[in-house]
């Protein structure tokens, strides 16, 4: 049960309430780097407006919008924030601090400045973590999920690897064959971006929620419902009920031709 002033998250593809305690997973997310509208036009494809950036997130919902007992891609959504904020992380811990949350950890205080906008084109998703471990492994890719798992990995951390070699002392040569060898790939699922490093298979996973969300129709966006203390309502039932027999009669009308 929810505590005065305190409000469930929703769950990106269910759209159902998250609660306090509830194992998530957490995925930054951020304005395209071109919009050409918002509105007026239906989006074709998932990150039509927002797109994920390459880092998981895992913890309990905490009942303020953020989570807590984190573990994950940490190191890296500390360099991505610092990088998008223009902020060290002696600043945005001072930032934070002001809203009373000094017994935060770090990382949790760095969720906590997202939470606040104060980064203005970046934000985050929540994901029930027991669906996101059903759904991580889905793979529709045509080639192979590892090609562009591989693709990603190389130009996320290009300038990392680029600026290594240079201090290594390597000759021109090597270092005309390293810049030649670099991927130029179309950035579709995620929204560009360079680390020093970044976990593989949160670049894999992430590439399965994509898939997922362009199957079920659903987007890259900040859900609603924020500051809300709905849980499970009538209107979730009628919804289930009607998703669930639609399912049905489909699965008959099938068997039936």
């Amino acid at each position: 049960m929810n505590k005065m002033g305190c409000w469930n998250g929703t769950d990106l593809i269910t759209q159902l309430p998250i609660m306090y305690g509830d194992e998530v997973v957490l995925i930054p997310i951020k304005v395209r780097s071109y919009v050409e509208k918002l509105t007026g036009e239906s989006p074709c494809y998932s990150n039509a407006y927002f797109k994920p950036l390459p880092i998981l997130l895992y913890g309990e919902y905490d009942d303020y919008g953020c989570i807590n007992n984190i573990t994950g891609d940490i190191e890296q959504f500390k360099e991505i924030i610092q990088k998008e904020s223009e902020a060290d992380n002696e600043e945005i811990l001072k930032e934070v601090s002001r809203y009373g949350s000094d017994n935060q950890t770090e990382i949790e205080s760095y969720v906590r400045f997202v939470e606040r906008g104060k980064i203005e084109k970046v934000g985050y998703v929540l994901i029930h973590k027991e669906l996101f471990d059903k759904l991580k492994s889905h793979d529709d890719y045509w080639s192979g999920k590892e090609k562009y798992v591989n693709e990603y990995y190389d130009s996320i951390t290009f300038n990392k690897r680029l600026k290594d070699a240079e201090e290594s002392g390597i000759s021109e040569d090597e270092l005309f064959d390293l810049r030649f060898s670099r991927s130029f790939g179309n950035w579709e699922t995620f929204d560009r971006i360079n680390l020093n490093e970044v976990n593989k298979d949160s670049i894999s996973a992430i590439l399965s929620i994509a898939s997922v969300l362009g199957v079920t129709r659903k987007s890259w966006i900040p859900q609603s419902g924020s500051g809300g203390q709905v849980q499970i309502e009538t209107p979730h039932r009628i919804i289930q009920e009607f998703y669930n027999n639609y399912i049905e009669n489909y699965d008959k009308e099938g068997e039936e031709e």
